[in-house]
């Protein structure tokens, strides 16, 4: 998708002026006024929102979302508009990483908008982002170009680590992780390039890994591209199963 900056600002004016006249603060100012001259003067202050500043990248969310968002709100004067229902209203976009929203006086409104940046699908129905951290998306399916991880919501972290060291090995070896799973034994397994089955089984994954690379790899390698499965279940060796349906099975060297 496109990528798009949104920073729509005209003249932004600051509420957080400090002013001081004969030693009289802001605050105390405005009281005597308020006191003085009554609701006219809280009306005089409270102006509508004019301006909504929107900044941030967009790639999934566009500034038109929020804005609408914003012009359906029951009261939007300086004061009166509710920052915690409009925060809750935007969050429910979907895509937030960071958000801030603030007012700045007179009648203008800031939204700070940071979007998730989706790193591998969870499951079909979830990504993970920049922060492994799980997000739930309805359109899953759109990113087919992500890799694919399976597991326990409670170790997506430590799954995914998994998933970025053993990608970064079959990248120097010119291949691609697609997918890696966990199952609820504790099993891993991957698939390199949409086609190739590795099975690690419940061993200490960092191992089974390194054994894969450094020996399995070796000896696989001129007939990768005619092998469907490699399975590592074993105590001094692995078996290949080809994708004509034949079997091979070779002891550790």
């Amino acid at each position: 998708m496109k990528n798009r900056k949104a920073n729509k600002k005209i003249k932004p004016q600051f509420l957080d002026i400090e002013i001081s006249y004969l030693g009289v603060s802001l605050p105390i100012i405005f009281l005597s006024v308020f006191l003085f001259y009554g609701p006219d003067f809280l009306n005089y202050i409270d102006r509508e929102i004019e301006e909504v500043v929107i900044i941030g990248d967009f790639n999934f969310v566009t500034p038109f979302e929020i804005e609408q968002i914003v012009t359906e709100e029951n009261n939007l004067s300086f004061f009166g508009i509710n920052l915690e229902e409009l925060h809750q209203k935007v969050i429910a976009i979907g895509w937030v990483d960071k958000l801030q929203i603030t007012k700045q006086w007179p009648t203008t409104l800031k939204i700070e908008f940071t979007e998730q940046v989706p790193q591998a699908r969870w499951g079909t129905n979830a990504l993970i982002n920049q922060n492994s951290e799980i997000f739930p998306v309805t359109n899953a399916e759109d990113f087919s170009l992500l890799p694919m991880i399976f597991g326990d919501s409670n170790e997506v972290e430590q799954i995914y680590d998994t998933y970025s060291s053993l990608n970064h090995k079959a990248a120097d070896r010119g291949f691609t992780i697609t997918e890696l799973s966990k199952n609820d034994r504790g099993a891993w397994s991957m698939v390199i390039d949409d086609s190739l089955q590795v099975n690690f089984g419940i061993s200490d994954i960092n191992n089974a890994t390194e054994f894969f690379f450094s020996d399995v790899y070796e000896e696989i390698f001129e007939t990768i591209n005619s092998i469907e499965r490699v399975d590592l279940r074993y105590n001094n060796g692995f078996s290949v199963r080809y994708k004509d349906n034949l079997n091979h099975e070779d002891l550790d060297t």
